[in-house]
């Protein structure tokens, strides 16, 4: 193999006139250099090459192959493209040179895929220049080629070795087939021509025979074809009966095989028997009939005995083919040994055994292996699910993955995953509350809970999405179409609203003809309400409601239409377009009205609570309280109940203050005056105690579970209790309940509402040191509050409460210019 010459330009600088002149001497010398160089090249003597290849076959003879090497790189290597080389003299290099890296590698069981190439690109090199490989070139040549994976170029050279060489010829066609039959996937066509070929030979003996019986035996298992396995080996036995006992004892292993997949395990078991007979223990092919052995324990129940099979070989038959099969079935024992008799083998224990069979099976098992183990494990997930132990389900569909990976693995282990998460993320909602068992909403958990159930529904939602990736263009539209939605609805409960709203828009335009549809658009709308996409939402709540009076109307459209009356009233009192807001109250009073159906329905309970907050928000006091006194008398919900009762509280409240007013014209006669003053004093005295209730029962919460809405409430509720004590006239009152609220918020802006208020109501009672004490308490406190503390809205202080404080203040001052006066 000559070397690439490559010449070398050199360029020079340019020189000046004072180096130019020398340029004629030196160019004689340059001259008188060169000629000796001539002479002396022509007299020197050609290389001995014959010499060196002796002495590099010399060295491959006594099997130091790196030192053949040296010499045939480093002295023979240089000339090959010299004319003195002769034709055999470069056959032989190239010939020692396959032999050198190819036998050299194998002795210091080397397997680099270069050092093959390299053996295969001498060899090609060698036939080029003429030369005969022998039989161990052609061997040599065939181990490089199969483990480079050419195994059709394999087959091509084998056909070149003659009868005279058959034991190489057989022996090649043997590792053909193993490294066939080995494939993580196997190559199940080549096998058999192979042992067609095989068996074809005339010059295979009675122990290749039964070799190749078994090999067939092994792939008729492998796919399924029992019968036709067993019947095989039975018509073989009569003619391999002076066959060596090994190769007997295979055949006698592989038909226990075969008897354990019919269920005959009696039969199974007696063939083993005869097997471990004939098999030495030092024999790795012994570990695969006590594989055999231990199965048929664990199918009649027996699993101790099987576990102390399996054991043997995990323990010392590690380099063996049964050594991963082996712990497979162990894990698949002690999981079966720890549902009778957890106190001899935990759960933990058993997982732990499929976590080594995977962490050493996985890129290495045969790929019917993996997916036996799959299976297993998929097995053990639904037993656990079933159970309800969902963190040991979860633990077998997550091994289960990891065989193949998550783009890899079959679509049964993703649905499981998503089954598995699904109802983690529901338990995690699962829960007790003073004793009653109920389901507990994701907004009322604590933040904990809700980020981890939040975590299992997005876990689940992403599993059932892969899932109906992996069916879409399939046969199966159902499970397209469940997991599709199962992938919304879970993405819609753990709060991922972009991809909830992708996963409802997708179902509700591929799947057109599903019951569920119309429920999608309603979720749909339901998502895009919450996101603040106010357009969106009313367009598809309006599109139900026309669907639902249109004569060729989809299925279901109905109730998810009545549902949609009180939303999409929501939608438009909540965007900033006034003039939607008469359609929202028309869309309330329909359902109020009772055109939909039943008024004891939570529709109707929640258009009562929206009609109330309209008229509310409207200063209709008197309309609110009527629709909410309602609305809370139907509504169950204990959270929703602090929302109504506080707002019923506040309407009542204000309307007190209404009152005030009206009474303050002077316009009003006198038995009036009595009645709106007895009126007046009704709703303060209801509002404080449902103000005092909203507080007590919102202080019952868990602080972390409470909404931002919530925490308003709470915090206005303890104030509002003080002012109806105030409003009553009941000024003690209003300062225990002021004190209380100014304590239970001292760093909040809103403490000053209860700091004036006290004022206010000391100086009522005429108290006046007091009075003093407090507001002098107020301004010192006014002026520690940075401007943005006023930003608030929320504050349970008006400009009415500002206006009392600078009126009270300035006649208190008053006060005391006249005292000093005096």
């Amino acid at each position: 193999m000559s070397e690439e010459i490559v010449d070398i330009e050199i360029n020079p600088n340019k020189r000046s006139w004072r180096e130019l002149w020398q340029i004629p001497t030196l160019g004689v010398a340059a001259l008188l250099l060169l000629t000796g160089l001539i002479g002396v090249i022509l007299t020197r003597p050609e290389p001995d090459i014959d010499g060196m290849i002796k002495a590099a076959e010399a060295r491959i003879t006594k099997a130091e192959h790196a030192e053949a090497l040296e010499i045939l790189n480093g002295k023979i290597r240089q000339h090959v493209d010299a004319p003195f080389i002769t034709e055999d003299q470069l056959q032989s290099f190239h010939l020692l040179r396959a032999r050198a890296v190819g036998k050299g590698q194998r002795e210091l069981g080397i397997n680099d895929q270069s050092n093959h190439e390299s053996v295969l690109n001498e060899y090609e090199a060698a036939e080029q220049a003429g030369a005969e490989l022998t039989i161990d070139d052609h061997v040599l040549r065939l181990e490089s080629i199969l483990e480079l994976g050419q195994f059709d170029e394999a087959v091509t050279k084998l056909a070149e070795i003659g009868d005279e060489h058959s034991a190489e010829r057989i022996r090649i066609r043997k590792e053909i087939i193993e490294r066939a039959l080995g494939d993580r996937i196997p190559r199940n066509e080549l096998a058999e021509a192979q042992l067609l070929e095989l068996t074809q030979d005339t010059m295979l003996g009675v122990d290749d025979r039964c070799w190749a019986a078994a090999r067939r035996a092994q792939m008729q298992l492998n796919q399924g074809f029992i019968d036709e396995a067993i019947t095989g080996i039975l018509r073989e036995m009569p003619r391999i009966a002076s066959a060596q006992p090994h190769a007997r004892g295979e055949l006698f292993t592989l038909l226990g095989r075969g008897y354990m997949e019919i269920g005959a395990v009696s039969e199974a078991r007696k063939q083993l028997e005869r097997a471990t007979e004939l098999i030495e223990s030092d024999d790795d092919l012994f570990a695969e009939t006590l594989l055999q052995l231990g199965m048929s324990l664990e199918q009649t129940g027996e699993m101790e005995l099987a576990l102390d099979q399996f054991d043997v070989i995990t323990q010392d038959y590690a380099g063996s083919d049964a050594y991963l099969p082996a712990l497979l079935s162990r894990g698949d024992v002690l999981s079966a040994i720890t549902e009778t008799d957890p106190a001899l083998i935990s759960k933990e224990e058993a997982i732990g055994a499929y976590v080594r069979f995977v962490d050493e099976a996985t890129g290495k098992a045969s790929a019917v292996l993996l997916d036996k183990a799959v299976k297993s494990l998929l097995r053990r997930a639904e037993e656990q699910f079933v159970k309800n132990d969902l963190v040991a389900s979860s633990q077998y569909a997550q091994l289960a993955e990891d065989i193949h990976g998550l783009n890899d693995t079959p679509t049964e282990v993703l649905l499981s995953q998503a089954r598995i998460s699904r109802a983690m993320a529901d338990e995690m909602l699962a829960g007790a509350i003073e004793g009653e068992s109920h389901v507990i909403d994701l907004a009322d958990a604590d933040p904990v809970t809700r980020a981890q159930t939040q975590r299992y529904y997005v876990r689940a939602a992403d599993y059932y999405r892969r899932h109906a990736d992996r069916l879409a263009g399939t046969d199966d539209d159902s499970g397209y179409a469940q997991s599709l939605w199962a992938a919304a609805d879970a993405f819609d409960r753990g709060g991922d609203i972009a991809e909830a709203i992708a996963g409802f828009t997708e179902f509700s335009q591929s799947i057109t003809d599903d019951p569920r549809v119309p429920e999608a658009i309603y979720r749909l709308a339901r998502a895009y309400q919450a996101s603040g996409n106010y357009p969106y939402a009313s367009e598809r709540f309006e599109a139900l409601l026309t669907a639902s009076h249109s004569e060729d109307q989809t299925i279901n459209v109905g109730p998810f239409a009545v549902m949609s009356y009180v939303p999409l009233a929501q939608v438009y009192l909540a965007d900033l377009d006034e003039s939607n807001n008469e359609r929202a109250e028309e869309l309330l009073d329909i359902v109020i009205s009772g055109e939909l159906g039943d008024i004891d329905t939570t529709a109707y309970a929640m258009a009562l609570a929206s009609i109330g907050q309209v008229h509310y928000l409207k200063g209709d006091y008197p309309k609110a309280i009527e629709s909410l006194t309602e609305a809370l008398a139907r509504n169950p919900d204990p959270r929703e109940m602090y929302r109504l009762k506080f707002l019923l509280a506040d309407a009542r409240r204000l309307e007190s203050e209404s009152i005030s007013e009206t009474l303050s014209t002077g316009s009003v006669a006198p038995s009036v005056a009595r009645e709106l003053i007895e009126k007046q004093s009704e709703h303060l005295r209801i509002a404080a105690g449902m103000f005092a209730e909203v507080r007590d029962g919102l202080e019952t919460v868990d602080p972390r579970r409470r909404t931002a809405l919530e925490q308003m409430y709470l915090r206005n509720s303890y104030f509002y209790v003080g002012d109806c004590a105030f409003d009553l006239g009941e000024y003690e009152s209003a300062i225990r309940s002021y004190s209380i609220a100014k304590d239970r918020y001292a760093d909040d802006a809103a403490s000053l509402v209860a700091m004036v208020q006290i004022f206010n109501s000391y100086f009522e009672l005429g108290d006046l040191e007091r009075a003093r004490t407090a507001s002098e308490r107020a301004r010192r406190f006014y002026e520690t509050l940075p401007p943005e503390a006023w930003e608030d809205r929320s504050l349970p202080m008006t400009q009415a409460d500002w206006e009392r404080w600078l009126d009270s203040s300035y006649e208190l001052a008053s006060m005391r210019t006249e005292d000093i006066g005096g």
